[in-house]
Parts: C-alpha cells; structure tokens; sequence
C-alpha cells in the first residue's frame, strides 16, 4: 500500500511518490576513479575538489580531516580561541560578499552524506593553497595502505 507523509500524496502516480526507501532496503552503489592526478587536474582553475568516501566508523580518516580543515580555516580566517569555539563559530560561519567572490582567500568548505555505512565527505579549496594540504593527507593515507 502506498505510504506517504505528504497529504495527498498516497493518490500520486508511483513514479513521483515518495518512497519509503530505508525501509525497503534501497541501495544506491557509486564508485569512483581518479581519471588524473589531483595534482594535474584542472591546471586553469582556481579551486580543486576532493572526494573522500569512507567506512562510517573510520574515525581515524575522518578526524584527520575535521583536524586540516579546522586548522587551515582558523589561520585563514584569524579566530582565536578554543578548538571547540573555532568548530562553532565555522559551523556557523556566514561569508560576506567580498569573501564569498575571493578567489584568494584560502579556506577548504565541503559537506558530507552519511548512511549507517558510509561517508562521503567532499572538500574544497584554493588548488595552489590549501588543496596542498588535502593531497598531502590523501598522498600518506593512501601510502600506508
């Protein structure tokens, strides 16, 4: 029977319907490859992107890079105080007009999905700054397996 939290939404065709997809046990696999060195890629652009997708309890990756991109965002942005200060105040940290158009400033933003499984966490940043910081990381995780 049809389910939705959506009034009248158990009448739509089940093409557009919502679905109950946790409960189903929907799988959605995507892999990824490299198609060139994150150092070659994209030699006329401004910023690069790094992609990581980890097991959900590979903490340890996952720390690593909290810790790099809180780091690289404290000096860019000059906040002081206590690391659990910095992670409020980027968490909820609004770029100004100025800041939003820089192509000079140098900080990594991003976002992660997260299912019982998996994380895909996505960074971003100035190639010729901070991304440096990110290929090292990747250059000794990737190294040490």
């Amino acid at each position: 029977f049809p389910y939705t939290s959506i009034r009248g939404g158990a009448d739509l065709d089940w093409k557009t319907r919502p679905g109950r997809y946790v409960e189903s046990g929907a799988q959605v696999t995507y892999s990824c490859r490299v198609a060139k060195s994150l150092k070659e890629a994209g030699r006329h652009r401004y910023f690069q992107r790094a992609v990581f997708l980890l097991d959900y309890d590979d903490n340890v990756l996952l720390r690593s890079i909290i810790d790099l991109v809180t780091a690289v965002n404290r000096q860019a942005l000059k906040l002081k105080g206590s690391s659990a200060l910095v992670l409020q105040t980027l968490a909820t940290y609004k770029f100004d007009e100025e800041q939003s158009k820089s192509t000079t400033l140098d900080v990594l933003t991003g976002f992660q999905i997260i299912d019982d499984r998996m994380r895909l966490i996505v960074v971003e940043g100035l190639k010729q700054g901070a991304m440096a910081h990110v290929r090292d990381l990747i250059e000794a995780t990737t190294s040490s397996v």
